[in-house]
């Protein structure tokens, strides 16, 4: 399930906050994980966006240790 919104200004999205909830099955479906990603992207142009995105697996099989990962990014599209 993922949901977001974009801000507009100009005609085109500025901020866009996203929220993601994920869960998928390993193993025969014997292991289940469960994971929620947050997002915030900030187009500067048209064809130019910086985003930070934060994901948590929170549900993992007994014996799995959860994980979490961070990532920064800047992306020009020619």
């Amino acid at each position: 399930v993922q949901g977001f919104y974009r801000f507009m200004a100009n005609g085109r999205p500025s901020l866009v906050p996203l929220l993601r909830l994920e869960s998928y099955e390993t193993n025969d479906g014997k292991d289940q994980y469960s994971m929620a990603t947050v997002s915030l992207s900030y187009y500067f142009d048209e064809n130019v966006k910086g985003f930070i995105e934060y994901r948590d697996t929170y549900s993992t099989p007994t014996g799995v240790t959860a994980d979490n990962l961070t990532t920064v990014q800047f992306e020009v599209v020619f």
